[in-house]
């Protein structure tokens, strides 16, 4: 199998296709129909096992490079805040940094790329002396983002680190106080779930590089807990 998106689309249409015609075939001689049926459905197996590791690595290598790109928008969005000396150098970085092979969600893209020229915009004002940040404050959104990180580790089945274990066990308490969700959905898809992770993981807004390090670390490990479970 190919990795272009294409080919497979191509291969998943040729696979119904062959299962079609084997269903089709008319009666075999008894001596070999056991024979042919089980090479044929060995054939299957190995197809859509096939199949679904191609997939799951597409699915990581785009999910990598979303997070890859979460980052890049940190690092203008604290730019644009801080404007260290060599913000014009690190901005440079960060662009030539940003153009990549590897595909992601288009949505998700496009959102990261507004994200991304909002902050190297908001960084070119102040840098001209102007007082606006666009309205960026350092983990304003700190708290969300740890939540989010307890909601991942939840959905993953692992355990927190010891000093997020008070506000894990209040984020369960406050699930279990709202009637009206219910709780964490677990039965959803772990590629599901995963996707919503990530996609509430590109809106979080700037953090301290400390805290941004120590929260992305964690996402990665039950991320990397979640893809186990596909």
């Amino acid at each position: 199998l190919c990795k272009s998106e294409t080919t497979l689309a191509n291969s998943q249409k040729q696979y119904q296709q062959a299962r079609e015609a084997f269903r089709q075939i008319g009666h075999l001689p008894e001596r070999v129909a056991n024979s042919v049926r089980k090479r044929f459905n060995n054939a299957c197996k190995q197809y859509e096992q096939r199949l679904r590791s191609l997939k799951n690595r597409q699915q990581h290598e785009q999910q990598g490079e979303l997070l890859r790109k979460v980052r890049l928008c940190q690092r203008m969005e604290r730019l644009a805040v801080e404007l260290p000396q060599s913000h014009a150098d690190q901005a440079a970085e960060i662009t030539d940094s940003w153009i990549s092979e590897t595909s992601a969600p288009k949505p998700l893209l496009q959102k990261l790329e507004k994200r991304l020229q909002y902050a190297r915009e908001a960084l070119s004002k102040h840098a001209a002396g102007e007082t606006s940040t666009a309205g960026y404050t350092l983990n304003q959104d700190l708290e969300r983002a740890q939540l989010l990180c307890i909601r991942a580790e939840i959905i993953a089945d692992i355990t927190s680190p010891a000093e997020a274990r008070e506000q894990r066990m209040q984020y369960q308490l406050s699930l279990l106080g709202a009637a009206m969700t219910g709780g964490i959905d677990t039965n959803k898809p772990a590629a599901e779930q995963t996707a919503e992770l990530i996609g509430d993981w590109i809106s979080v807004g700037p953090l301290e590089i400390s805290q941004f390090d120590l929260l992305e670390t964690r996402l990665k490990k039950a991320l990397d807990a979640l893809n186990k479970k596909r």
